[in-house]
């Protein structure tokens, strides 16, 4: 039996409660008057965060997609054609690119004089792990993380697009922003952080 399983002391549920805490602060932090607003505050957000950094990247992506400026009379069609198409494909990868359900199994193995209680840990996108009833918590948070991190690398290409789209069209500002700007990140930083 796994001690740790429902002691609310466990490092595991910290990290839940930081992560969850973490998302609180984070969400009062954008939200906004408008979608471009939402978009620019979500592009200076930093976290190692493997789950928080996925939803921000879910965010920018379901904003940027907004600010496209599809039906712009002044652009040409071909050009509004290509950002349909950029539309089309960042909806197609946000159902996509989303952590697969983890399927857990339990088993004995037998590797050589002595027989040990394994569980087995999988997903359609991401390779089997296994664990000690013991160590069950952790590598199954592990796996997790394993998971929103991926999902943010295969968003990345889509997010990226848009980003550029919104620059070519001076949606979004290409210059990088004052320092004062910067001063301001890095204290929110450093305060969600704590």
């Amino acid at each position: 039996m796994n001690k740790n399983k429902h002691n609310p002391d466990t490092p595991n549920d910290d990290k839940k409660n930081d992560t969850n805490e973490t998302w609180e602060k984070i969400s009062r932090y954008l939200e906004g008057r408008s979608l471009l607003e939402i978009y620019m505050k979500s592009s200076s957000i930093v976290t190692d965060n493997e789950i928080i950094t996925f939803r921000i990247k879910r965010i920018r992506i379901k904003t940027g997609m907004n600010l496209l400026p599809i039906s712009n009379p002044e652009i040409s069609e071909e050009e509004q054609q290509e950002l349909q198409e950029l539309f089309k494909n960042a909806n197609t990868a946000l159902k996509k690119y989303f952590p697969d359900k983890r399927r857990t199994s339990f088993s004995f193995e037998d590797l050589g004089d002595n027989v040990f209680e394994v569980y087995k840990i999988e997903s359609d996108d991401l390779h089997e792990y296994h664990s000690r009833p013991d160590d069950i918590d952790i590598v199954l948070e592990d796996f997790k993380r394993q998971q929103f991190e991926r999902s943010s690398i295969n968003l990345e290409s889509i997010d990226n697009d848009i980003q550029q789209a919104l620059m070519k069209y001076d949606i979004i500002p290409t210059s990088n922003p004052d320092i004062e700007m910067d001063k301001k990140r890095t204290k929110m930083y450093q305060e969600l952080g704590k």
